[in-house]
């Protein structure tokens, strides 16, 4: 690994990507509401 490399900026690319999937799971829910009631 790089020596630049730091916990806090892995943490930081961790928190960013699950911000992003929460964003697209949540515009998907918008766009395809009915998804949810498959059966």
């Amino acid at each position: 690994m790089a020596d630049s490399l730091t916990w806090s900026g892995i943490a930081g690319v961790g928190i960013l990507a699950g911000i992003g999937f929460t964003v697209a799971l949540f515009i998907s829910g918008l766009v395809f509401p009915e998804m949810g009631n498959c059966s």
